[in-house]
């Protein structure tokens, strides 16, 4: 990217890399403080659009981590407004650069063993949904989230499972707002 002037840049590949910068933008500079400067570039190239060109990654501590509750209303995880977040939380170093990332306290034991009521789950809506045995979080439209391990996703539904009891649930993709990627895990013990 150094060597082609801005104008010249692939869109599409620069729509690629923006989500996963977010994520892994403070590793970045660790390793490689000189490339700052481009980094900078390409969150100004891909725009407000993106949702990252407000987010910088200056020294300093970062923003408190939003945490919401299955529960939580007026929340607009796209548009990162989480005004209406009932706490908040040390961000850990993993979600530094990802503006949109969050937490969610776990409601029950529909997901035993892996988590136990009350667990803190850290929600990074920059990953993607890819992979086998994916933990995620549904938005509602309506306001409210789901907890839940993604099963299948179609064109006009999402499928997602709970492990106790072992079930499947369908929801209508219309009515759901968005599916963010579990990534972490804080144990309440």
């Amino acid at each position: 990217m150094r060597e082609k002037p801005t104008p010249e840049w692939d869109g599409r590949a620069l729509a690629d890399l923006i989500p996963a910068l977010s994520v892994y933008e403070q590793g970045i500079l660790e390793l490689a403080p000189d490339v700052e400067t481009i980094i900078k570039q390409a969150r100004a190239a891909a725009g407000p659009q993106s949702g990252l060109s407000h987010y910088t990654a200056e020294p300093g501590p970062p923003p408190n981590l939003p945490v919401v509750l299955v529960s939580s209303q007026d929340i607009n995880v796209k548009e990162a407004n989480f005004d209406a977040a009932p706490m908040r939380t040390q961000r850990p170093p993993f979600l530094w650069s990802d503006p949109l990332a969050f937490a969610i306290l776990m409601p029950d034991d529909t997901l035993m063993p892996r988590y136990d009521a009350g667990d803190m789950l850290y929600v990074s809506p920059a990953q993607s949904l890819d992979g086998p045995k994916i933990d995620v979080v549904l938005s509602r439209s309506g306001g409210g989230f789901i907890v839940a391990q993604l099963v299948a996703v179609t064109a006009h539904s999402i499928a997602v499972g709970t492990l106790y009891p072992l079930a499947n649930e369908f929801y209508d993709r219309a009515k759901m707002s968005g599916a963010y990627r579990i990534v972490g895990t804080q144990r309440l013990r």
